[in-house]
């Protein structure tokens, strides 16, 4: 991988830019979608780890989900990139939903893969519904919280058996980085706000794109972020969860395309 900005990055294909920004603990996850056909044939695709996972910077907490679009926004200023489609999958699609806020006149369209953006009630809970992932983590038992987390998000027991079909170096990955998830990433998403006043503010063309498996506290998400952003897209990809990166990215890429053609 290439290295700018304290970032690891990849590029595959040519046209125009799309930024993929990955979620919690599997950097790699969206290499796969990166390299479909469907997607790199007609773009420039670009990928990157963000700070703190894989050999790009290490991060210490606090670092805001501001500060994460501003290494986004800083990477593609490097590589000459005037304006891009971006696409956030989980904690990335916070992130990129920041970008676009933060610098608008970057962000060509948006495309939010379940994005870690929920409805009032939930975001209540969830620190009660994360406690026992964070208690193993305190206890230092990295696996057994990550299997914790990815059970809470959805993934099936077995996450990491499939998970290393399509991406082997995917569960090591997912322990190797797990600090940087616990330490630095969660903690912020509940300061991160995106309330009505500022999704009134997204100005690119939007499009939400779930899994018809990944589930109630999905779909009840989807919900809330539509209701805040009703220009949106919704686009169902059927037969899959929260996982789709790695379980059929073909799928993903496919969707994300076809959008991005219908972009003038």
């Amino acid at each position: 991988m290439r290295k700018a900005t304290g970032l690891e990055y990849e590029e595959h294909g040519q046209g125009e830019p799309v930024l993929l920004i990955h979620g919690a603990f599997i950097s790699d996850a969206l290499s796969l979608v990166a390299r479909e056909a469907a997607l790199a044939e007609r773009n420039r695709v670009i990928w990157y780890r963000r700070r703190g996972y894989g050999g790009s910077d290490p991060v210490s907490a606090p670092f805001s989900i501001a500060e994460q679009a501003g290494d986004a926004q800083a990477l593609l200023a490097h590589l000459g990139v005037e304006r891009a489609h971006v696409v956030g999958h989980s904690g990335g699609g916070v992130i990129a939903t920041e970008l676009a806020l933060q610098a608008p006149q970057l962000v060509r369209s948006l495309v939010v893969l379940e994005p870690a953006i929920k409805p009032p009630p939930i975001a209540a809970a969830f620190p009660e519904m994360l406690e026992p992932a964070m208690e193993a983590y305190r206890s230092g038992n990295l696996g057994e919280a990550v299997d914790l987390f990815m059970k809470l998000v959805g993934s099936e027991p077995d996450w990491r058996t499939e998970l290393a079909k399509t991406l082997p170096a995917g569960p090591e990955q997912a322990d190797n980085d797990a600090a940087v998830t616990f330490d630095v990433d969660l903690p912020q998403i509940p300061e991160w706000v995106f309330d009505g006043g500022r999704a009134s503010r997204l100005s690119p063309p939007v499009v939400y794109v779930w899994g018809s498996e990944s589930g109630p506290m999905i779909e009840a998400a989807r919900d809330h972020f539509l209701s805040l952003v009703p220009k949106a897209l919704s686009v169902e990809l059927p037969g899959v969860d929260h996982s789709m990166n790695t379980s059929d990215p073909g799928l993903v890429a496919g969707a994300i395309a076809e959008f991005l053609a219908r972009q003038p």
